[in-house]
C-alpha cells in the first residue's frame, strides 16, 4: 500500500465554486498512477466530498472566522497522523503556508515533500488584499517551506528565479506549468475584430484601463468577462460595442474565447492567457512577470506598459493589423501546456522521489 497526502491551502469547495475542480482532480488522478491511494486534507472545510474510491477527502473544520489562524495547527495534527503511517510515502503541498506545515511534518517523520509554487507572495498579497498579519505569516513560512521541500515545481521561469531568491536550492526546482485542456480550448472561427478581457474587476487587473484603451482604439468589439468592485464603474464608462458577461464559470470560457479574436491584459494576465492562445487569440498584454515569457512581440502578440491605456491601445491597433498571422503560433505555444506533458512531468517527479 502506497499513499500520497495532498495538503491543500484552501477549502476544496473553493475549486468547486470557480469551476477548477477538474484541474485539481487531474493531479489526484495522476498520482494514482504511482500510488494506491490519495488522501486530501481540505482545510477550513466541513463538507462531504466523494471524488472516487481511491481518493479520500478529510474535511478539516474550523470554519469559524475567529479560529482562522489556528487552522494550520489542526492541519499539522491531521497530516502528522497520516504521515506517521508507514503507508504514506509522499506529502504534496501547493503554497507557502501549507508547504510550511508539510515541510515541518516531513522533517519530523522523514517523509519527502513535493511543493508547488505558483506566485510571488508579494504580488499575491497585493492582488488579493490579504490581511497584514497573514502576509507576515506567509513571508515567515515561505523560506522554510522552500528549504524543507524535496522537490519544488514552479509554473514559470519568473517564479523559478523568485523561489531561488527566497532560499530554494536551485537543484530542487523544476519547471512545472499548469495545463490547458486542449480538447475544450480550441480555435474558433472568429473574424470580427473582437477583443476579450478576462479577470476580476479590481484595480489590480485594470478593467478600466482596458475600457479606456478600447475607446481610444475606436474600432472593433470588446467583451468583458468578470465581476468585482469596479464592475459598476466599468459599465458607466464603457463606450459603444462593449458587452459585459459578468462572472462566468471556467466551463463557460472555451465557448466565449472561441468567438473572439484577440486577448487583452492591461496588468497581470494569469493562466487565462494560455487558454486564449489555445483558442488562437494573440494578446496585447502588460510587460509583467511571466507574461513576458509567453508574449513575443510580433509572434504571439504585443507587450505594452502595465496600467497604461495609450500603450495598450497601440498594441491593440497592431493586433488588428497583424494579429491574424499570429494565430497558428499561439496555438503551437499552447501545446507546451498540454495535459499529456503535465502528466508526464508529475509521474517523472514521483518516480524520482519514491522510486520506480
Amino acid at each position: 500500500m502506497k499513499r500520497i497526502v495532498f495538503l491543500l491551502n484552501y477549502p476544496l469547495q473553493n475549486q468547486v465554486d470557480v469551476g477548477h475542480l477538474d484541474v485539481l482532480m487531474q493531479s489526484f488522478k495522476n498520482a494514482l498512477n504511482k500510488f494506491d491511494e490519495a488522501a486530501i486534507i481540505s482545510p477550513r472545510d466541513n463538507r462531504e466530498y466523494r471524488l472516487g474510491k481511491k481518493i479520500r477527502v478529510k474535511s478539516n473544520g474550523f470554519t469559524n472566522p475567529l479560529l482562522y489562524y489556528l487552522s494550520p495547527l489542526k492541519d499539522f495534527w491531521t497530516l502528522w497522523r497520516l504521515a506517521c503511517d508507514s503507508d504514506t510515502k509522499l506529502i504534496r503541498a501547493f503554497a507557502p503556508t501549507s508547504g510550511f506545515v508539510a515541510g515541518l511534518v516531513g522533517k519530523l517523520t522523514g517523509k519527502p515533500v513535493f511543493l508547488s509554487v505558483h506566485t510571488d507572495e508579494a504580488v499575491a498579497a497585493r492582488d488579493s488584499g490579504r490581511r497584514p498579519l497573514k502576509s507576515l505569516l506567509v513571508r515567515f513560512a515561505e523560506p522554510l517551506s522552500l528549504k524543507w521541500a524535496t522537490k519544488i515545481g514552479v509554473i514559470s521561469e519568473h517564479i523559478r528565479e523568485y523561489a531561488v531568491r527566497r532560499g530554494a536550492d536551485p537543484k530542487k526546482v523544476f519547471l512545472h506549468h499548469n495545463f490547458v485542456d486542449l480538447k475544450k480550448f480550441k480555435p474558433g472561427k472568429g473574424n470580427n475584430k473582437r477583443f476579450v478581457f478576462v479577470g476580476r474587476f479590481t484595480a489590480v487587473k485594470a478593467p478600466l484601463t482596458a475600457l479606456k484603451a478600447f475607446k481610444e482604439l475606436g474600432e472593433g468589439e470588446l467583451w468583458m468577462i468578470g465581476d468585482g468592485p469596479q464592475f459598476t464603474e466599468a459599465k458607466r464608462i464603457a463606450g459603444k460595442n462593449v458587452r459585459f458577461f459578468g462572472s462566468v464559470p471556467h466551463s463557460g470560457l472555451p465557448a466565449i474565447l472561441a468567438k473572439c479574436d484577440y486577448f487583452i491584459a492591461p496588468a497581470t494576465a494569469g493562466f487565462t492567457l494560455i487558454e486564449a492562445f489555445a483558442c488562437g487569440l494573440p494578446a496585447a498584454a502588460a510587460d509583467l512577470d511571466w507574461t513576458k515569457e509567453m508574449v513575443v512581440n510580433g509572434k504571439t502578440g504585443y507587450l505594452c506598459k502595465a496600467y497604461d491605456a495609450d500603450s495598450l491601445a497601440a498594441a491593440m491597433k497592431k493586433l488588428l493589423k497583424n494579429g491574424v498571422k499570429m494565430r497558428a503560433a499561439c496555438v503551437k505555444k499552447s501545446r507546451e501546456f498540454s495535459l499529456k506533458e503535465f502528466k508526464k512531468r508529475e509521474l517523472k517527479v514521483y518516480g524520482e522521489i519514491i522510486g520506480k
